[in-house]
């Protein structure tokens, strides 16, 4: 793939990452998953870690769902089955939108670009040397 490619993929990546943040949230965790069902969320348990759990729903007193574990000191990452007592929840996070990360994404960003694709101009450099 050519560097430019990779460059705007990279780009489109972080814009869409940018525009949701994880946030706390005001509701009690029951309440949560029967109005928004959200794909994903974060808990912080009672020893104050914080726990990702894709696809979580309400059993009983607990929020169970996959987490995402790291196997050894490889970098490969599996997901298992996980469960987190309600009375043991601290926190609890869920990704909405931020005007803030969005706006800094599609303004700065951009600026970023340009700032260095000039700075290759007025070096004297033909981007296509180091956009390949």
């Amino acid at each position: 793939m050519p560097k430019i490619r990779l460059i705007a993929l990279v780009l489109t990546v972080v814009h869409v990452a940018a525009c949701t943040t994880w946030q706390p949230t005001a509701v009690s965790p029951r309440t949560l998953m029967e109005q928004n069902a959200p794909g994903a969320v974060k808990v912080q348990g009672a020893d104050g870690e914080w726990q990702t759990i894709s696809r979580p729903v309400v059993e009983g007193d607990s929020i169970t769902g996959l987490a995402a574990v790291t196997l050894g000191t490889s970098s490969r990452t599996t997901w298992r089955p996980t469960r987190v007592a309600l009375a043991e929840i601290g926190a609890l996070q869920t990704k909405q939108f931020s005007l803030l990360a969005t706006t800094g994404a599609f303004i700065v960003g951009p600026v970023i670009v340009i700032t260095v694709v000039a700075a290759f101009v007025r070096a004297g450099e033909d981007c296509d040397t180091y956009c390949r």
